[in-house]
């Protein structure tokens, strides 16, 4: 089995190099490829990654659903992992995605780690132990199978906001998710452009939207708001 790696990005070009060199230094034979599936052309995104190996796909429309979707389709490997460009997962990626398909998972993520060691950081990342709804955010990446994710649809497009709370949520009623031992770590700079307890106060906004079904345009405005720099 084969992985193919997929990363949504849009003016991410003070990350993205870092996580693509990162991802190939710790890769092994279970890597296949890595896609960048990128929206737009205002920054420096594709021009940071001219001198690697990475496949860019310029996506048709913006948005990380359609963005991951596009980039599945032009996928290979048996198992699709996403990831965010302002993530790294722990160096044992490969080994440890193909030991849990072969133990019969066919979606799951890692726990957090957050980049700065904060308390409330911490505490935010002790809950990522448990299977919770609050903690199935794409932060963390996440794996499928080809097979399962084809099978579900993949992303649900009509998603702005939430979406991999969404394919984490069907996934596991087709599959068997798990919650893999080592860590993944995640950058604070949403932490950073405002306060920890704001954050929580927005998260928390979003799940109890989420759960009422609310229309995602107004997600996307209210989660912005609660976040803009006063």
């Amino acid at each position: 089995m084969q992985i193919s790696i997929i990363i949504p990005t849009y003016n991410e070009a003070h990350y993205i190099a870092t996580l693509v060199n990162y991802l190939y230094i710790n890769s092994n034979v279970h890597l296949k490829e890595i896609i960048v599936a990128n929206y737009g052309n205002d920054d420096n995104t594709t021009n940071s990654l001219k001198d690697t190996k990475v496949t860019v796909l310029q996506c048709k429309q913006k948005g990380r659903a359609c963005q991951m979707n596009e980039g599945a389709t032009i996928a290979t490997g048996e198992i699709l992992y996403f990831i965010h460009a302002d993530s790294l997962p722990p160096k044992s990626y490969c080994t440890e995605i193909i030991e849990s398909v072969n133990k019969g998972y066919t979606c799951g993520r890692y726990k957090t780690k957050f980049a700065t060691n904060s308390a409330g950081l911490r505490f935010n990342a002790f809950f990522t132990n448990f299977d919770l709804l609050v903690c199935y955010g794409g932060d963390q990446s996440f794996f499928i199978t080809k097979k399962l994710f084809n099978s579900i649809g993949g992303f649900d497009e009509a998603y702005k906001i939430m979406e991999d709370y969404n394919i984490t949520i069907r996934a596991k009623q087709k599959g068997k998710y798990c919650i893999m031992k080592n860590t993944c770590t995640i950058s604070t700079r949403k932490y950073d452009n405002t306060s920890w307890w704001r954050v929580m106060m927005a998260n928390k906004k979003m799940i109890s939207m989420y759960k009422a079904n609310a229309e995602q345009q107004l997600m996307v405005d209210t989660y912005k708001k609660m976040l803009a720099k006063k």
